[in-house]
């Protein structure tokens, strides 16, 4: 029994370390200037982005998160 508390015991203390490290992020909220985009595409934020995207051309990119860059064609 008590081998089964210590284990409980360490189990909560390892889920309440992984848990204190995650980022506080808030849902993006897209606005009226993202409506006109025909097509997105997510890339790393150390990439570039293609100035082509099937028949669509690149009008912009956003850096929406530390893993996450949006491309924006029209």
């Amino acid at each position: 029994m008590a081998l089964v508390m210590r284990l409980l015991l360490i189990l909560s203390i390892v889920a309440l370390i992984g848990c204190s490290d995650l980022p506080q992020t808030a849902p993006y909220q897209g606005g009226e200037e993202n409506s006109s985009y025909r097509l997105t595409y997510t890339v790393m934020p150390e990439q570039n982005c293609n100035t082509t995207y099937l028949t669509a051309k690149l009008v912009g990119s956003r850096i929406l998160h530390p893993s996450a860059k949006v491309c924006f064609y029209r």
